[in-house]
Parts: structure tokens; C-alpha cells; sequence
């Protein structure tokens, strides 16, 4: 991530905040190099001591703020992070878009608020797995009381499949459940996630349980909860269709069975909090917005986010 920021800045030219403290290209190729060696613990350390900042000033210094934006992306890694610097960095560069919003769910964070994931979300390429690295760095001064990351290696440990469609009260349960764990271990929350998030990469990667042997044999009941979940994913997903479900309710591409719908509307909010009508009509899905009249339907963000909700309310009545 940081070669993507540095290759912007250099090659195309674009102004991206991290590097503009530096006005000489031999400081600034130094920086680059600086930050490509420095550790894990190194960086984080960095961005919390910049973040300590960040709240002591009240949030009144927008550069710093930028500067622990791009750091915590940077410490997040590929393929999340680099998201918002693509298309020519112009997603990072508007930050009258963004910056409202993210200054809004920092406060939040910093104040122990589940609000923030929430807030933080709305930016455009800030799902809840990158949203909540920002809402964990921002909170971390609340120690007991501090908010986790949440990706999808904390969410599977949890058993939920998807951390985008994540609803506020799993958001709240999961935090509850590692702070009292945390408690009970006179550590903090966030350490509880990290262990979490270690003992997934040990035993899993793509859902499949690793051909490993047992690191901690009291890890052995857990692997197993979570390899048992995994294997009723594949099963579902995989079972021919004898009767209908969320899925099948959301892709109806064809007509092949035996009752009809005849419409479905949405209403979305974009980025800007303006209303989208997304509809399902015939077949087929459509959206009011410009994008949705010129291009690929398949593209709108909008019936992307529709179909996620369609299906996140059917998985529960289903």
C-alpha cells in the first residue's frame, strides 16, 4: 500500500496528503524506504502516537488526520487497503467528499461510540473490515472500553460469514464477548482480537481447515465449531435446488418457478445521502440513478447494495 501511495505521488504527480510534509524528493524517497522497513509494532506504534495527537488537538488538524488515514491503511495491507488510491487516487484526493464523515466517525470512535462503524462505512472503499481498523486505533486510549477490528477472520470466529452485512447488535455482541473476555485475562480488547485473528490464521485459510497439527490442544474444540460451520456453508451452497432460498430470490435470473414477483423496490442511500430507487421488475433489476441509464446494470452500486439487503432480510424470515 505504501508503494501504491509513494508511485502516485512520484510518477503521476498527485498530491496525496502522506507526502506532502515533504518538500525534497531525496526526504521523501527516505520516508518511502523508512516506512517499507519498519516493523509491525513500529508502525502501529507510530500511528497511535500520531492518533494521541489527533484527540489531544480536538481534531482540529486535518493534515495529521490525512497522515494517520493513510498509516492505518498502510499497517492494514493488500488488497483492502489500496482500494481508495486507485483510479488515479482521485477517491483519496476529494476528501471534501470523505473527510466530513471520517472526522465525524473518529470522534465517534474515540468516544467508545458503536455509531462510528456505522459512520465510518459510508465512505466509499471503507467496508467494515478497513472502517473498523480506524474505529480500533481511535478508541484504543479507552483501554477496557475500546472497539475491536472486525474483518472477516473475526466474524468467522464468531460464525457470521460476511462482515459487510453485519448488523449493530452482532457489532455490539462481539465487542461485549471480548471485553469480558479480556477482563477476565487482565488484558484488553483488542488483544483478544489479535488472538482471534492469529489462531484463525493458524487453522484456516479459504475456509479450509489447514493440514496442521494441533499448535495448543485446547485450541481443538474451537477448529472444530468453526470447521463444522464452514462445511454447512459448502453444503448449502452446493446442494442442488429443490426449494427456493435468499439466494435464489436475489440472482432470479430466469423464470423457471412456480410463482411470480411481479416488483420489488428499494430505496438506497449513495455516498452523498441521496435516495436511489433500486426496482426489480420482469426480470430484471433497474436503479433511477445517472450511472444505471449509460452503463452495465450489473455495475450500479446501488442494486449491488439492494440485492445485500434483500438477501440479509430474507436470511431471517426464511
Amino acid at each position: 500500500v505504501v508503494k501504491q501511495i509513494y508511485e502516485k505521488y512520484i510518477k503521476n504527480n498527485l498530491r496525496l496528503s502522506y507526502f506532502t510534509q515533504y518538500e525534497d524528493n531525496t526526504d521523501i524517497e527516505n520516508e518511502y524506504q523508512r516506512l517499507r522497513n519498519l516493523t509491525y509494532d513500529a508502525l502501529e506504534n507510530e500511528i497511535l502516537n500520531l492518533v494521541k495527537e489527533i484527540v489531544d488537538e480536538n481534531f482540529q488538524k486535518k493534515e495529521l488526520i490525512l497522515k494517520a488515514f493513510d498509516l492505518i491503511q498502510i499497517w492494514g495491507g493488500r488488497p483492502g487497503g489500496n482500494n481508495i488510491y486507485n483510479r488515479s487516487g482521485n477517491d483519496r484526493l476529494n476528501t471534501d467528499i470523505w473527510l466530513g464523515t471520517y472526522i465525524k466517525g473518529i470522534k465517534e470512535a474515540s468516544l467508545g461510540k458503536y455509531e462510528a462503524y456505522e459512520t465510518l462505512v459510508n465512505i466509499k472503499h471503507l467496508q467494515l473490515p478497513f472502517a473498523s481498523k480506524h474505529v480500533n486505533f481511535y478508541s484504543r486510549h479507552l483501554k477496557n472500553e475500546s472497539l475491536i477490528i472486525i474483518d472477516e477472520k473475526i466474524s468467522h470466529c464468531f460464525l457470521i460469514e460476511y462482515p459487510k452485512l453485519i448488523e449493530r447488535t452482532q457489532i455490539i455482541s462481539i465487542n461485549n464477548e471480548c471485553r469480558l473476555k479480556a477482563i477476565e485475562n487482565s488484558i484488553y480488547p483488542w488483544q483478544v482480537e489479535k488472538a482471534l485473528f492469529s489462531f484463525h490464521s493458524n487453522y484456516f485459510e479459504a475456509k479450509d481447515l489447514y493440514q496442521t497439527k494441533f499448535k495448543f490442544e485446547d485450541d481443538k474444540p474451537a477448529v472444530e465449531i468453526i470447521k463444522k460451520w464452514y462445511n454447512s456453508l459448502g453444503e448449502l451452497k452446493n446442494k442442488k435446488k429443490k426449494s427456493i432460498n435468499s439466494m435464489d430470490i436475489i440472482e432470479m435470473t430466469t423464470p423457471n418457478y412456480d410463482f411470480r414477483i411481479e416488483e420489488i423496490k428499494l430505496i438506497i442511500k449513495g455516498s452523498k445521502n441521496n435516495e436511489y430507487t433500486v426496482s426489480y421488475t420482469d426480470f430484471k433489476w433497474s436503479c433511477n440513478c445517472d450511472y444505471s441509464k449509460y452503463a452495465n446494470t450489473h455495475f450500479c452500486k446501488h442494486i449491488i447494495q439492494a440485492k445485500k439487503n434483500l438477501m440479509n432480510i430474507i436470511s431471517k424470515i426464511v
